[in-house]
């Protein structure tokens, strides 16, 4: 699939990590221990789902975008 092969798996890592930073980020540390590895890993893979969920619900625009590129 084109959009696949625009947004290749390490772009979409690269996402995720930053997704997760800016989660992590928000997390009140007194409450939560953001030290903790479950919790990098948790939502690391969190927001990996999310970015994945968006490319797929993006693909049909961008298929679309990339076909009027190359109409001209």
């Amino acid at each position: 699939d084109r959009v696949e092969k625009i947004m290749n798996q390490q772009i979409k890592e690269a996402l995720a990590l930053e997704l997760t930073k800016a989660t992590i980020a928000d997390t009140d540390p007194l409450i939560i221990n953001i030290k903790s590895a479950d919790l990098w890993v948790n939502t690391f893979n969190e927001s990996l789902k999310a970015i994945e969920a968006a490319v797929k619900e993006s693909e049909p625009q961008m298929a679309k975008s990339v076909d009027l590129g190359r109409a001209y």
